[in-house]
């Protein structure tokens, strides 16, 4: 578009120049998860290192009280944990953010774990030694020796 052709120029042109995220055949690829949602590959190299507790609260500064159907009722500035622990309401407001995280840490290691349509190959750490299932390293460790004994899928660890 040039010399301020107008909208009408401005859509031809972004139609024209439209580009399409895909699994294309015969290429490697490296992404995001977040970028890989929706598209499907043949065979997916998964490093996972996080192994942070999923249920961690990620609210910042601000701690949201929400009602039963999800939707936030009050914000304030995040107390000290010794006034959190103390105060029931805002303890159960910790609990749900918590609950919420944990629930967008699997959501996210579902996608990863699910873009393969032969093979998949996670490369991942020890987990930590307290809660260990909490952490993507931890779950991925755990489900694939469990199915490697039961199923006697291929599940090599070292």
């Amino acid at each position: 578009m040039e010399n301020g052709g107008g909208i009408d120029e401005f859509l031809r042109a972004a139609n024209r120049d439209i580009r399409r995220d895909s699994a294309a055949a015969g290429r490697v690829q490296a992404m995001t998860i977040h970028k890989s949602k929706g598209l499907g590959f043949d065979v997916v190299l998964l490093s996972i290192d996080d192994r942070e507790r999923m249920d961690v609260a990620q609210g910042g500064v601000l701690l949201v009280g929400k009602n039963a159907a999800g939707r936030p009722e009050w914000v304030i500035r995040r107390p000290d944990t010794a006034v959190v622990s103390s105060d029931a309401t805002l303890a159960r407001a910790l609990e749900i953010e918590r609950c919420d995280s944990a629930y967008e840490g699997l959501c996210l290691l579902y996608v990863a774990l699910t873009r393969a349509k032969r093979e998949l190959r996670i490369f991942c750490g020890l987990p930590p030694s307290s809660d260990e299932r909490l952490s993507p390293v931890g779950l991925v460790r755990a489900a694939a020796s469990r199915a490697g004994a039961e199923e006697g899928l291929p599940w090599k660890h070292g």
